[in-house]
């Protein structure tokens, strides 16, 4: 219990240090730490196997609330 109670730590300090990642997800972020475009659109990867994803998804949560709901459950690297 005690040496998974550290590894939690550990990595919510990681996280914490690297604010949460949420550069991921910020548009306005350097094109080599986003995610998206810088128009906001975000492209499925694929699944984890995969180089990429032959159908081309794509969603930008940006665009309207209904977007920004949607994106919540959208799963980045695959549908």
């Amino acid at each position: 219990r005690e040496l998974l109670l550290e590894l939690i730590e550990e990595v919510y300090n990681e996280l914490k240090d690297n604010d949460f990642h949420g550069q991921y997800f910020d548009r306005t972020a350097p094109a080599k730490k986003r995610l998206c475009d810088n128009k906001g659109w975000f492209k499925c990867q694929g699944a984890f196997d995969l180089e990429r994803c032959a159908l081309l998804h794509t969603i930008n949560p940006y665009a309207s609330r209904g977007y920004r709901q949607l994106f919540g459950l959208w799963n980045l690297d695959h549908v």
